[in-house]
């Protein structure tokens, strides 16, 4: 399965409210989501500080900042009923009718060796049968490598994108204040490009900056600045 060539839409009960609801489910409630835990670590791209770039679905799911914004993302590409599925932990009576019964409300693209075999146990109503763990199993890692086989997207989705800035961004004007510019708005395009690890471009844009203000300093000293300030 390719989920870049899905054209399926999102079934009832789907959306925001559910996304919020298993979000809710899933991490720590009474805990603010600034206070979630996340994974750090050195992102090579350009040598920066950053949320380590997923290569699944599983470190995704580690994040749960990363992970609402996955949310966001896989609702936009119809895929989200595979991502709740994926991480279902329910029994073959709650999962069967749910996702893998074609007729489900949420149902999700596995083939016919799922649904055959599912199907047949769930007319005779054999839920307790041995066979079914083995036919989740390989619901499950149908979907997942499908799901893990569209990260490279993900990652270059503005979904993404949005959540490397408010990670990493920093506030445009107290940087403004402790590098001395005047131009906010500017400086606010180098670090989005910084944030997104996009170094090659930041560099661009802070070395402009400083040639426009006159200032005599290095890119690399504007961003150790920023960090070792805080505000970044």
């Amino acid at each position: 399965m390719d989920f870049r060539l899905m054209e399926k839409p999102c079934a009832a009960g789907s959306g925001r409210n559910f996304v919020a609801a298993w979000l809710a489910r899933t991490y720590p409630r009474g805990i603010a989501i600034s206070e979630w835990p996340l994974r750090k670590s050195f992102q090579h791209q350009g040598g920066t500080d950053m949320a380590e770039t997923p290569r699944n679905v599983d470190e995704i799911k580690k994040n749960p900042k990363m992970m609402a914004a996955y949310l966001a993302y896989a609702k936009r590409r119809a895929t989200l009923n595979e991502v709740m599925f994926y991480f279902d932990k329910g029994n073959a009576q709650g999962v069967w009718p749910k996702y893998l019964d074609p007729k489900a409300k949420l149902a999700v693209n596995v083939d016919g060796k799922v649904t055959t075999a599912g199907g047949k146990l769930a007319a005779a109503g054999d839920w307790g049968n041995a066979l079914w763990p083995k036919i989740i199993a390989l619901g499950k890692t149908q979907v997942g490598d499908a799901l893990n086989g569209d990260i490279g997207t993900f990652v270059a989705s503005n979904e993404y994108k949005e959540y490397q800035v408010k990670e990493n961004m920093g506030d445009p004007t107290k940087a403004a204040k402790v590098l001395g510019i005047s131009d906010v708005k500017k400086l606010k395009a180098a670090m989005e490009a910084q944030a997104t690890g996009d170094t090659k471009t930041a560099k661009k844009l802070f070395e402009a900056l400083a040639k426009q203000e006159k200032m005599k300093v290095k890119y690399e000293d504007m961003v150790k600045n920023l960090k070792s300030s805080g505000v970044m």
